[in-house]
């Protein structure tokens, strides 16, 4: 899933291990994983867009994560150990107390976006 077609996107195990990555070690060291933003480019907020409609999502969930050795393809190897965001669709389900918004990974999440600091060229926050 994770093709020339879309460059930004990750596959969901990729992703989990981000996740998991970015919650063990934020845990342990609170300050040391600094990212000050992430930026990503129109072209792939609107492929994220069109994914939205096309799977009949309901929404965009956003997770933190964290680059590791294994998890660093196609990246510069200075993202090891730096935050980031992944991009899950969401859609609407039902769950114990009323409506809920289930993860759509039946498609692959979308990542890589450029961080801040190396690429911070711009910022104003």
């Amino acid at each position: 899933m994770n093709d020339d077609k879309n460059p930004g996107s990750i596959p969901v195990e990729v992703a989990r291990q981000m996740v998991d990555a970015y919650t063990r070690y934020n845990k342990e060291h609170p300050s040391d994983a600094y990212t000050k933003a992430v930026w990503f480019p129109l072209e792939q907020i609107e492929r994220i867009y069109t994914t939205l409609k096309e799977q009949n999502a309901d929404g965009l969930r956003v997770y933190f994560g964290q680059y590791t050795k294994e998890t660093v393809a196609d990246l510069p190897d200075d993202y090891i150990g730096r935050n980031t965001v992944i991009f899950v669709p969401t859609t609407q389900g039902k769950g114990y107390g009323g409506e809920v918004h289930d993860d759509d990974l039946s498609v692959d999440p979308e990542n890589k976006g450029e961080i801040c600091p190396h690429s911070c060229d711009g910022t104003a926050l």
